[in-house]
């Protein structure tokens, strides 16, 4: 029997339970035997001779004193599949209200308008069908190049429910019921969502390379195993930092571009160790070995000159689709130097030396990396749309403008 798990309602709030409380009036030494409606403790106060008449006087209110059930407020987002909102609802809106908002729209919306999305999703799911530089083996991509070809996967990501099939005992992959579902990948797998699942791992894999695993985020595991009874929480980690700092100072990052390493080194690599091993390599590297790196950041740029959907208009690209289309951009950027132009007293444009320099964008800026850049937009929108400026990653300015002098800190918020 196959079952799905309605998560589309977000938890706002709990309810204390209360287990085995005492009665607030309950006296010392005496116990409790259900009965409220009189102190049996003697009144010792008559006069002499009478009878002794017990205290008959009602104790105070006994009535267990539980909170009333919160109101569940409006549903703010939805606990079913993961990474949908993120990667695949605006990931490339400009503006970030509007992505906000969409986003917004998403996870708040009732299971009957969940099939609204899927045109957005599918939309999406084009960029990551080419992360391989393979299109159409995504999982559930039409066979050609035509409207709908994503049309399958984005209705499915757009059901955000979780499916279970109850009549397996193999539990093992994520997505496995609507892989057999859909006829992708026949199996008798539970699927589901277990705590033990690399949810994201999978995702990347289906969107990216057309199977349920293949594509890591590069971490193998969490620090710890999730314990199997609620709430499922991890026995505590390691914990404190190391004794000391090394004796013989090493390498091992570079203080020069922002992101190269994260966007364009080993990006697509699905083996994490050698993922890492090539970013470890890149930052390690010395300025004599930083040409060697051109071709690997070369054929990684291919990828986000197709994010627009305009494949050539990246910064410097070649107008022609032969190898070497990228190689001006990729020597520049693996010279990790920042240049400086000091005949210039105006400073606005990170890349402005390199740019005038190679004649792609004539100007007189100095340049350099100033505090006041906003780096990451600028790389985005070289690499994207071919201009210093028109890509954003959402954040328009830091929370405070740094102090200009050293050591540059923000005054505390």
């Amino acid at each position: 029997m196959i079952r799905r798990l309605k998560t589309y309602g977000a938890v706002v709030s709990a309810t204390l339970l209360l287990t085995a409380c005492p009665d607030d009036n309950e006296k010392p030494g005496i116990s409790d035997t259900g009965d409220t409606t009189a102190d049996i403790t003697p009144d010792t106060t008559a006069d002499v001779g009478s009878d002794v008449e017990p205290d008959t006087t009602p104790d105070a209110d006994t009535t267990p004193n539980f909170p009333m059930p919160p109101a569940l407020g409006a549903q703010i987002d939805r606990l079913g599949r993961p990474a949908v909102a993120t990667a695949l609802i605006a990931p490339f809106q400009s503006n970030a209200a509007t992505k906000g908002e969409q986003k917004d729209a998403y996870n708040t919306a009732a299971p009957a308008t969940w099939g609204t999305f899927a045109a957005e999703i599918s939309a999406n799911l084009a960029i990551y069908d080419a992360l391989d530089a393979v299109c159409g083996n995504q999982l559930a991509a039409g066979a050609t190049a035509e409207a709908g070809r994503y049309g399958t996967l984005g209705s499915v990501l757009a059901d955000d429910r979780l499916w279970v099939n109850t009549a397996s005992t193999t539990c093992t992959t994520y997505l496995a019921v609507e892989a057999n579902a859909t006829g992708i990948l026949v199996n008798t797998d539970c699927g589901g969502r277990r705590l033990a699942y690399d949810v994201i791992d999978a995702t990347y894999s289906a969107v990216a390379v057309g199977a349920l695993a293949g594509v890591g985020d590069g971490i193998e595991a969490d620090d710890g195993m999730p314990s199997s009874t609620f709430p499922f929480l991890a026995a505590p980690g390691p914990e404190g930092f190391p004794s000391a700092p090394p004796l013989s100072p090493t390498q091992i990052d570079r203080i020069g571009r922002p992101a190269v390493s994260t966007a364009l080194i080993g990006t697509f690599n699905a083996d994490a160790t050698a993922r890492g091993e090539l970013k470890d390599n890149y930052n390690a590297a010395l300025p004599a070995t930083w040409g060697t790196y051109a071709a690997e950041i070369a054929s990684n740029l291919g990828i986000y000159d197709a994010l627009d959907g305009v494949c050539g208009n990246q910064l410097a690209a070649g107008a022609t689709s032969t190898a070497g289309r990228y190689g001006v951009l990729a020597a520049l950027l693996a010279s990790d130097l920042i240049w400086v132009n000091t005949a210039s007293t105006t400073c606005t444009t990170y890349l402005a030396v390199e740019a005038n320099a190679t004649g792609i964008l004539a100007n007189a800026d100095c340049g350099g990396r100033r505090l006041g850049y906003d780096v990451i937009d600028t790389t985005y929108s070289v690499l994207a749309v071919g201009a210093f400026a028109g890509v954003t990653d959402g954040i328009a300015a830091d929370d405070g403008s740094p102090s200009m002098t050293f050591p540059f800190l923000d005054v505390p918020q």
